[in-house]
């Protein structure tokens, strides 16, 4: 049954094979029903410019969405992304997740844009945890840094 736009209720869940569970939703593609925590190599450690964390809060600053850290980033229920334009399964659901929370990151000058190099490894690193071939893996890679790429250069972050 699809949700109305009066009615935004979930219409489906899914659980990836590292147990996050989201939801679909109208207005977004995604919602994040349980904490989702991943960890990051020390090869791609985020620079958090001297900062021990970051927290990313709704709207209302009232809730905490996200954690991240130079090694460990934490998802909360409630987050909502758009997903993937271009791919929509279970193989690319985490790695989409925290690809756009770091880069929301990155958009609103939280953490330099300097980062998207070691978010798009991490992607890719959450991307090959579940399951994707290495053909698309590959693929996938090269979508995101050629985006990347133009999206940057309309961002400003003071020297």
């Amino acid at each position: 049954m699809r949700p109305t736009l009066d009615a935004p209720y979930p219409r489906f869940q899914l659980r990836t094979r590292a147990g996050t569970i989201y939801t679909e939703i109208s207005g977004y593609k995604y919602m994040v029903e349980s904490v989702a925590g991943f960890g990051i190599s020390n090869r791609n450690a985020l620079d958090l410019s001297g900062l021990d964390c970051i927290r990313i809060k709704n709207s209302s600053k009232t809730q905490d969405l996200a954690l991240i850290t130079e090694r460990t980033v934490w998802i909360y229920p409630g987050y909502c992304w758009n997903g993937a334009d271009w791919a929509s399964d279970k193989n690319f659901l985490d790695g989409s997740l925290i690809h756009d929370l770091l880069c929301q990151a990155m958009n609103s000058g939280l953490i330099r844009p300097s980062n998207h190099k070691n978010a798009t490894a991490i992607m890719t690193a959450e991307n090959k945890r579940s399951g994707m071939k290495v053909v698309r893996l590959c693929y996938t890679h090269a979508i995101v840094n050629f985006y990347w790429t133009r999206k940057s250069k309309e961002l400003y972050w003071p020297s």
